[in-house]
This record gives C-alpha cells, sequence and structure tokens, in this order.
C-alpha cells in the first residue's frame, strides 16, 4: 500500500502573543505562511490543509498561487486545537498520515519533511515521528491517520500536546540536523530570531533540489543536463581534493543541479538566482549566476564558480564534449551575428583558461580525469 500524507496548517488564530496576525509577516520578500507551504509543496507532500479563520480573506490572498485546500473554521478563536480538528476533519480518506505544522514555522526545511515521509511505515505500531534537533522535539509530527478518531473526539485541556503525551508508547524520534523544525513566531522576539535565521547561509540537500526543480517545472531534457553537470563537477572536485584543492562539495553539488532551475524564463540566470536567494540558499545561488559568463577575475582561481562554469561548458544536453566542439556547434548556431560570435569564443576561451589550471594542478587531461569518451 504506498502510503499518501496530508499536511495540516492552522493559521487561523488571532495571534494574540505577537500583536500582528503571524502568517502573513514577512521574510524576506515572501509571508510567513507561504514558506510554511511552499516547503510542504517542495517535499512532495500529497494534500496541504490549511484552516483559516481571523483574516480568512488575507491568507486566502497570499496562498492563491499555491497547491492547497482552503477550510474554514468558525470556531477559531477557541484555540488551534478547534482548527486542528477542522483540517483532520477534511482529510482524504486515502491519506495514511498527516503532518501538523502551524503557518508560523517558516523554517522547516523540505529535506526535513521527506525524511519524515521515508520513515513513515504505515504497517508499523509507532504511530507518531517527530523531528529531533539538538535533543529537543519540533515541528512538524508525522501522525498516523489510526489517532485522527480520537483526535476529533477529544477535547483535552492543554491541547493536542496534552494528548500526544499519552501517546509516548507509539512515538518515537528522528534526528535532524535542521534548527528550523525550533523555530515560529509566538512572539516578536521570535519573530525576530527568523528575521536573523533566514539570512544564515543554508544548502539545500541533493533531494531538496531535486524536489525544487519540479517544484518550479523544470522541463526533463534540462533537469537530466543538470545531473550530468552535477556528475562532471562533483568528479573535478574528488580529483582537486586529491591533489590539495579543497572545493566545498555540497555547496558545489547543489550549484551544479540548480543553475539551470529557471531555464524556461527570460534572463534564466538572474531569475534562478533571485529565486534561490528568495529560500536562504545565498551561496548557491550567488554560484549559479555566474555560469552563463563569468568575470576574468573569478577565472583566476580553481573554485565552485569557476569548476561549475567549466562543468557546464563540457556538457551539452546529456553529453558530455569537448570545449572547441561546443564552442564550434554555438557558433554555427548564429553564423551572421558577429557580436553574438565574438561573445560566445570569449566565454569558451575563459572556460578554457580554468579547463588548462585544472589540468595543470592534477597533471592530467580532463578525459582521464573524467573517465569518459569525449567527442
Amino acid at each position: 500500500m504506498d502510503k499518501k500524507l496530508a499536511a495540516v496548517v492552522p493559521a487561523a488564530g488571532l495571534s494574540s502573543r505577537m500583536g500582528t496576525f503571524k502568517p502573513l509577516l514577512r521574510l524576506d520578500n515572501i509571508s510567513l505562511i507561504e514558506h510554511t507551504v511552499k516547503n510542504l509543496e517542495i517535499a512532495g507532500v500529497d494534500e496541504i490543509i490549511v484552516v483559516t479563520g481571523f483574516q480568512k480573506e488575507a491568507v486566502i490572498r497570499a496562498l492563491a498561487g499555491c497547491r492547497v485546500t482552503m477550510v474554514y473554521n468558525p470556531d477559531f478563536e477557541l484555540g488551534m486545537y478547534s482548527s486542528i480538528q477542522k483540517g483532520i476533519e477534511n482529510i482524504s480518506p486515502g491519506c495514511s498520515g498527516f503532518f501538523l505544522l502551524p503557518g508560523d514555522c517558516p523554517l522547516v526545511k523540505p529535506g526535513t519533511i521527506i525524511q519524515l515521509i521515508s520513515q513513515f511505515d504505515i504497517k508499523s505500531n509507532f504511530k507518531i515521528i517527530y523531528p529531533l534537533c539538538h535533543g529537543k522535539r519540533g515541528h512538524p509530527p508525522l501522525i498516523s491517520t489510526a489517532l485522527a478518531s480520537e483526535i476529533l473526539n477529544s477535547a483535552p485541556e492543554g491541547g493536542l500536546r496534552t494528548l500526544l503525551k499519552t501517546k509516548e508508547n507509539i512515538a518515537i524520534n528522528l534526528p535532524v540536523s535542521d534548527s528550523g523544525i525550533l523555530l515560529d513566531a509566538d512572539t516578536p522576539d521570535d519573530y525576530q530570531h527568523l528575521l536573523q535565521e533566514v539570512h544564515l547561509d543554508i544548502i539545500p540537500t541533493p533531494d531538496e533540489c531535486r524536489r525544487l526543480l519540479d517544484y518550479y517545472g523544470t522541463p526533463a531534457d534540462v533537469k537530466e543536463h543538470s545531473y550530468k553537470v552535477y556528475t562532471v563537477a562533483s568528479r573535478f572536485s574528488e580529483a582537486l581534493e586529491t591533489a590539495g584543492i579543497s572545493l566545498h562539495h555540497v555547496l558545489l553539488n547543489a550549484a551544479a543541479i540548480l543553475h539551470d532551475i529557471a531555464k524556461v524564463e527570460a534572463d534564466h540566470v538572474q531569475r534562478g538566482s533571485a529565486l534561490l536567494k528568495s529560500w536562504g540558499y545565498n551561496s548557491v545561488a550567488d554560484i549559479i549566476k555566474f555560469h552563463m559568463d563569468i568575470p576574468e577575475e573569478k577565472t583566476l582561481e580553481i573554485n565552485e564558480t569557476a569548476i561549475l562554469y567549466l562543468a557546464d561548458k563540457l556538457v551539452h544536453g546529456e553529453t558530455l564534449m569537448a570545449l572547441e566542439e561546443r564552442q564550434k556547434r554555438a557558433l554555427n548556431k548564429y553564423p551572421h551575428q558577429p557580436d553574438i560570435q565574438d561573445n560566445i569564443k570569449h566565454r569558451y576561451e575563459k572556460a578554457r583558461e580554468i579547463r588548462d589550471q585544472v589540468e595543470s594542478v592534477l597533471g592530467e587531461n580532463i578525459c582521464t580525469i573524467l573517465s569518459n569518451e569525449v567527442e
């Protein structure tokens, strides 16, 4: 039996401790509720139920472009438990579990949600999985729908937290490295902490990268190209490390997978960089903005930016190809446009400079380094 999972996102309360409506507070240029929902989308959660109440229409407008089911809780002033119940009532019958993620928890990484999904076993005796970071449980717990009836028919003092405390015998913890599970925006101080954390340098995992490509509708052929560039860049990185040049492998791998995330859009380089910055992936964004054309000063040393630039120029579609052949094909596309041809020649000259540096450091031809036949 395949597992189909939902998420219940309460966004209905009065935000009395904050003093202003929490879900619509901004984190850079995106509201907290948008961050929360989009992280669930990227992680591949099948059904996302947002429970509205106070400022219902404003929440609906904020999530107009998101894949969500909106449910109104007329009893929102009774507290979050009533909103949780309203959300659970609307989970599709085919769902075997659900995340509970309040709308003011915007920094839970999609990769954390993916890890929880991978650990969820319909047949297991454990019905609740908590993410655990620094020894503390956080959001979102993943709860089996086998507990839905009890939640719907209970009214414990202290809400869901009190009820779940009675279920420790069927609960497990999943250790994660994501401190975002511990952060919300209950108070102004909490919000200021979020504002500080969102600017920390974050690097997406390969799974998160793939989810991002799917989320933004990157075409299949572009994804295959990106994975090939990732393979080439990884081989360079591994070989260079043996020669004493240590690159940030995780950062380079993420940049390679995501460099063409916005390929279908005009000025895809700048658009892709802006998208990644909006998610807090600042270092990745800074690298991919130079994958089409790289400033002269960035070709003077072997770094992540230079290696991505070289790897991208060596891959035509999914095929590894010599720089000279790739340049020839590019020039043939613009036979009567000398300005474009000059630009192409300049770009490939810079790629050859990087290639020559890599070969000099490693003392061998890149064909040997890549262990592949080059056209």
